[in-house]
């Protein structure tokens, strides 16, 4: 029997999610933050306005 298409692509799906779950720039910002002098207490501050920016931009979006 024949494999249907998609399965050839299942094993670059599985890459591509690894990859993108690794979130180098996220260190990278860290790293920025921290040489121009934030405390990580400020880190996590900007970090946290990121994220509830995110969340809050995606509900305005669904909801638009």
């Amino acid at each position: 029997m024949k494999k249907p298409l998609y399965h050839q692509n299942i094993p670059s799906m599985y890459r591509y999610i690894f990859l993108a779950q690794l979130f180098f720039d996220r260190s990278l910002w860290v790293i920025f933050l921290t040489q121009k002098q934030f405390s990580m207490t400020d880190i996590g501050i900007v970090e946290a306005l990121l994220h509830l920016s995110i969340v809050i931009f995606e509900i305005y979006r669904d909801i638009m």
